[in-house]
C-alpha cells in the first residue's frame, strides 16, 4: 500500500480534483430550462421582445389553439417536476408529447403568472415536445418552462470524469513499464488534434450524422426490446420499426451501450469517433511496423493516415460512420496481405481482422477490400504457390467467412424479402460526380459554408491533398531509383499502380461517358455513387508506400526524417485549416437534442412502402369492417390485443412495417396468418371469435443464433491461437537470451 501511494500520489490527487469538478458539473445535469426561444411559434402574428413570446389579440393560431411548440428533446424515464411562467386571458393547456403520442395534458389557469406540475415517463422519450395552447383571442404571454428530473438527464460529464480518472492512473503505470514514450506522446497528440472538433457538448452535424445516430438509437432500442442481435429498430419510422440487419452493426454496439447507460446521443457519437480516430492511427502504425520493422516510420504512417484530408472529410463533413470504420481496416488488410505474400505467412490474422472489419462496417468497402485481395493474389501467384503461403491464404479466407457468419446469414435471409432497394442505392450518377485532376491534389478541399450547412455534390470536393501528391512523387522516385528486384519493391510497385488507377478512376479523364452507353455494366457502377470513394484505397496504400519509399530511397540518405517531417507539417497545416472551417458551421446536435431515433432514410423498405411522412401520426391499428378491438397494447415490436369478429376474412393492419420474423398466435397458441398491407405494414388476419386474445412479437430464426454461435467460437479460437503463438515467440526469445548471455 505504501508503494502504491508513493508511486501514484499525484494520480490520486488529480483524481480527487477531477471528481470534484465532475460533481460540480453533475449538479446542473438534472435540469432543463426552456426559454421562449426554445419554442417555435404557431400564431400568425407574434412578438419575441423582452424575453417573452407575446401573441396579440386576434392573431390566428392552429385549429386546436396551439400557439407554441418546443424543440425536440431526449429525456430518460423518471419523475419530473416542472414550472411554467405565462399569462393567459382564459384557461389553456400544456401538452406533453413523445412524437405523435400524447403523454399527458396539464391545465393552465387564466391570468396565472407561474404554475407548477409533475409528470412521469415510464420509458425514454426520444422526441419529447411541449405544446402550449389557449383558445382565447386575447393577448397571450409566455416566458419559459423549467424541468427538474429525479436523476441525471444525461451522464456525459460522469462518463468523461471516469475516463479522465482512468487516464491519470494509466499514464504513470505505462510510463513505469516503458510503454509511455515520446512516440506514445506524439501518437496521443495526433489523435487529440484530429479529434478536437468533437471536444464540445454540441455535435456539429455532417451529411449522414442523423442517419447513423438513428442506427445507434435503433440498436439500443432493439436491445431494450429484447432483441439480440438487433434486427428491427422499434422506434424508427415513427414507431413502425425499421430493418437494421442489412447494415453491419457490430461496432455500433459500443455507442449503443453508452446510450443504454444514459450517455447522450451526441456524447456517444462523439466518443465513438474519437475511438475511430485512435484506431485509425493504430492501424496505420501497425501496418508499417509490420512491413518495415521501424517504429519511427510507423509513427509517421499513423500521423499521415490519421490526418489525411480525405479521411477527415469522411469523418466530419460526410460523417459516413460505416465508411470511416471500414477505412481504418484497410491498413490491416494490407499488412495481412504483406505477411502472406512476402513476410511471415503464419501471421495471417491481420488479413482476417482487416477483411472482417470491413464486412462488419460497410458492405461496399468490403467489396473494395475483396477486389484488392484478388489483385494482389493474382500478381503474387508464383509466390503464393510456393511453400505454405497458399495454405495461409485459405486459412485466412475460411476464418473470415466463419467469423462473419453472424452478419452474412441474417443479411441474406432478410435480403431475400422483396424490399425496395435499387432506387435508393443508385441515386447518383458517377459520371456527374467525377473530379477534375486539379481538384484531386488541392491543398484544401473546395468548400463553402453558409453558416448552416455544407452541401455535397460539387460544393465539397474530397481530396488527396498535397501530402497525397508528395506520396506519389516519393514513391515514384523510389521505384525509379531502386533497381534491386526484391519482393517489397514488387509490393510497392503494385500499390503505386493501384494508387494511380484510383486517381484516374475518380477523375473526368476516366471514360465515364463511354461506359454509360454500356447500360449493363454501368448499372453496377451506379453502386459507387461517387467515384472518389476509391480514395480510401489510395490513402491506405499511400500510408504504406510513402514511409517505405522514404525509408528505402537512397537519394534521401541522411534526410529521410527531414522529408517525413515536411510531410507531417503539411498534413498538420492542411488538417488545421480543414477542421477550423468545419467548426464554423451551425448545424449542431445538443446533448438533449431529441428525434435521433427517427431518420428519413428509405433504404430496405417493404415493397408497398410509399413515403416516410405517410406513417407520421399513424400509430393506431386499423381494423377491417366487422372487427372490434376491445383492448390494444403495443410496446416496441410486441402487440397484445383482444378482438371480436363475426365475418370471415377479417383483419387488422398494425402500425409495424412488414418484415420477415413477426409471429402471431391466438390464446391457444395457434399461429395466425400475416401479410403485407397495401401501405407496407403488417396485416394480421383474424378468425371469427368473441373476445379472443392475440399476441404478436418479433422472433429470429434458429439459424441466426447458430451463425452467431459459430462466429463467437471462431473468434475464441483465433484469440487462443494468438495467445499460444505469442507465448511460443516469448519462449523462443527467452531461449535465445539464455543461449547468448
Amino acid at each position: 500500500m505504501k508503494e502504491l501511494v508513493k508511486n501514484y500520489w499525484l494520480s490520486f490527487l488529480l483524481a480527487l480534483v477531477i471528481a470534484a469538478f465532475t460533481l460540480l458539473c453533475l449538479k446542473a445535469d438534472d435540469e432543463l430550462y426552456l426559454p421562449f426561444d426554445a419554442f417555435s411559434v404557431k400564431a400568425e402574428k407574434y412578438d419575441t421582445g423582452e424575453g417573452v413570446i407575446t401573441i396579440p389579440s386576434g392573431a390566428d393560431k392552429t385549429p386546436d389553439g396551439i400557439f407554441a411548440l418546443s424543440k425536440s428533446f431526449d429525456l430518460p424515464r423518471g419523475n419530473y417536476s416542472a414550472s411554467v411562467e405565462y399569462e393567459f386571458p382564459e384557461d389553456g393547456s400544456l401538452r406533453l408529447m413523445d412524437g405523435e403520442t400524447i403523454l399527458g395534458e396539464i391545465p393552465l389557469k387564466a391570468a396565472r403568472i407561474k404554475d407548477e406540475f409533475t409528470f412521469s415517463l415510464s420509458r425514454r422519450a426520444n422526441d419529447f415536445r411541449i405544446s402550449l395552447s389557449c383558445p382565447s383571442s386575447g393577448e397571450i404571454i409566455f416566458k419559459n418552462i423549467s424541468l427538474k428530473a429525479d436523476r441525471l438527464l444525461f451522464r456525459d460529464h460522469l462518463f468523461l470524469g471516469l475516463l479522465l480518472i482512468l487516464a491519470v492512473f494509466l499514464v504513470p503505470a505505462l510510463s513505469r513499464r516503458g510503454i509511455f514514450t515520446l512516440r506514445t506522446l506524439c501518437a496521443a497528440g495526433c489523435i487529440i488534434f484530429a479529434s478536437y472538433p468533437l471536444f464540445s457538448e454540441a455535435l456539429i452535424a455532417g451529411h449522414d450524422t442523423v442517419f447513423h445516430m438513428m442506427r445507434i438509437e435503433g440498436i439500443a432500442d432493439a436491445v431494450l426490446d429484447g432483441q439480440f442481435p438487433a434486427v428491427i429498430y422499434p422506434e424508427a419510422v415513427y414507431g413502425h420499426g425499421y430493418l437494421g440487419a442489412l447494415y453491419p452493426n457490430l461496432f455500433l454496439y459500443i455507442p449503443a451501450f453508452l446510450r443504454l447507460i444514459n450517455v447522450s446521443a451526441s456524447g456517444a457519437y462523439r466518443f465513438f469517433y474519437v475511438v475511430i480516430n485512435a484506431a485509425s492511427f493504430a492501424a496505420a502504425y501497425f501496418a508499417v511496423k509490420t512491413v518495415l520493422k521501424n517504429s519511427s516510420f510507423a509513427l509517421f504512417a499513423g500521423i499521415l493516415f490519421c490526418l489525411s484530408p480525405f479521411r477527415l472529410i469522411d469523418v466530419y463533413y460526410r460523417s459516413t460512420l460505416g465508411e470511416c470504420l471500414a477505412f481504418l481496416f484497410f491498413p490491416l488488410l494490407l499488412a495481412g496481405l504483406y505477411n502472406i505474400l512476402i513476410g511471415d505467412e503464419e501471421a495471417y490474422l491481420p488479413l482476417v481482422i482487416g477483411m472482417s472489419g470491413m464486412v462488419e462496417s460497410h458492405i461496399l468497402s468490403a467489396l473494395y477490400g475483396g477486389a484488392i485481395c484478388l489483385v494482389f493474389c493474382l500478381a503474387f501467384l508464383p509466390e503464393l504457390v510456393k511453400k505454405t503461403r497458399i495454405l495461409s491464404l485459405l486459412k485466412a479466407a475460411f476464418a473470415t467467412l466463419l467469423l462473419n457468419l453472424a452478419f452474412f446469414v441474417p443479411f441474406f435471409y432478410y435480403r431475400s424479402q422483396n424490399l425496395q432497394l435499387d432506387a435508393t442505392i443508385r441515386r447518383f450518377n458517377p459520371k456527374e460526380l467525377a473530379l477534375s485532376l486539379s481538384e484531386v491534389f488541392r491543398i484544401l478541399p473546395y468548400l463553402y459554408s453558409d453558416n448552416e450547412y455544407t452541401l455535397l455534390p460539387r460544393t465539397m470536393v474530397p481530396v488527396l491533398g498535397l501530402s497525397g501528391l508528395l506520396g506519389l512523387l516519393f514513391t515514384g522516385a523510389y521505384l525509379l531509383g531502386e533497381k534491386k528486384k526484391e519482393a517489397l519493391r514488387k509490393f510497392v510497385s503494385l500499390s503505386f499502380a493501384l494508387e494511380l488507377f484510383c486517381v484516374y478512376f475518380s477523375t473526368e479523364l476516366f471514360p465515364w461517358a463511354t461506359l454509360e452507353k454500356l447500360t449493363g455494366l454501368y448499372y453496377h457502377l451506379y453502386l459507387l455513387e461517387h467515384p472518389w470513394r476509391v480514395f480510401e484505397i489510395a490513402v491506405s496504400l499511400l500510408c504504406i508506400t510513402l514511409p517505405v519509399s522514404l525509408c528505402r530511397l537512397g537519394a534521401l540518405k541522411g534526410y529521410r526524417f527531414a522529408a517525413a517531417a515536411v510531410v507531417v507539417i503539411i498534413s498538420l497545416i492542411t488538417a488545421s485549416l480543414q477542421l477550423d472551417l468545419f467548426e464554423n458551421r451551425r448545424s449542431t446536435i445538443e446533448p438533449l437534442t431529441g428525434n435521433t431515433a427517427w431518420s428519413h432514410n428509405v433504404d430496405y423498405m417493404p415493397s408497398n412502402f410509399t413515403a416516410m411522412e405517410d406513417y407520421k401520426g399513424k400509430q393506431a391499428p386499423l381494423p377491417s369492417p366487422g372487427v372490434e378491438l376491445t383492448e390494444y397494447k403495443k410496446k416496441g415490436t410486441t402487440v397484445d390485443l383482444i378482438y371480436s369478429a363475426s365475418p370471415e376474412d377479417c383483419f387488422v393492419d398494425l402500425p409495424l412495417l412488414y418484415y420477415y420474423g413477426y409471429r402471431a398466435s391466438d390464446g391457444n397458441g395457434n399461429g395466425l396468418f400475416l401479410s403485407e398491407s397495401p401501405a407496407g405494414t403488417l396485416r394480421l388476419f383474424l378468425p371469427p371469435a368473441m373476445n379472443a386474445r392475440v399476441h404478436l412479437s418479433f422472433t429470429q430464426p434458429w439459424f441466426n443464433y447458430a451463425s452467431l454461435a459459430l462466429s463467437l467460437l471462431t473468434a475464441a479460437f483465433l484469440t487462443l491461437t494468438v495467445i499460444v503463438r505469442g507465448r511460443k515467440k516469448l519462449a523462443q526469445k527467452s531461449g535465445a537470451v539464455k543461449n547468448n548471455p
